[in-house]
């Protein structure tokens, strides 16, 4: 299956969720990814990089992955993303008072830049769905909720 039969509208923002689940995903779902990646069709957000690159140990792991994630096309940060993410978090708890708002900062921002730059965002992780219900943009998922456990 084609990364575009598979997640439809390409390119694709990757969130951070993508690269950590990635491994444990089927083949043919990493086939797919590689594919659209080696095509130009998977893009980074500088907030999924400074998320991966956090993880890192040591400094060559750090060196290492900033590298590999080098050669991912970048959608840059501005003033209109922060104020979208801010924006979002604000529909969201408009929404209820129940926690529905809490979704993590640093998705919030990849959301908003996905919506800025009119890409869908690709992830594993649930808080995507609830930023597309106020954010112009299609949450994609790697694969379906809890089949990557």
């Amino acid at each position: 299956m084609a990364a575009a039969d598979r997640w439809g509208r390409l390119p694709l923002l990757a969130d951070t969720s993508v690269w950590i689940w990635l491994p444990r995903a089927p083949a043919d779902v990493q086939e797919d990814f590689f594919e659209a990646l080696r095509a130009g069709q998977i893009r980074i957000s500088p907030v999924v990089k400074l998320e991966l690159l956090f993880g890192m140990s040591s400094a060559s792991e750090f060196d290492a992955m900033d590298a590999r994630l080098s050669v991912v096309p970048d959608l840059p940060l501005s003033r209109a993303i922060g104020e979208a993410a801010l924006s979002a978090i604000r529909s969201l708890k408009e929404r209820g008072s129940d926690g529905y708002h809490k979704v993590k900062p640093p998705d919030a921002l990849i959301a908003a830049t996905a919506a800025e730059r009119g890409f869908n965002v690709l992830h594993y992780d649930r808080d995507y769905e609830r930023l597309a219900e106020v954010l112009y943009f299609d949450a994609v998922r790697l694969a379906p909720a809890g089949s990557l456990a």
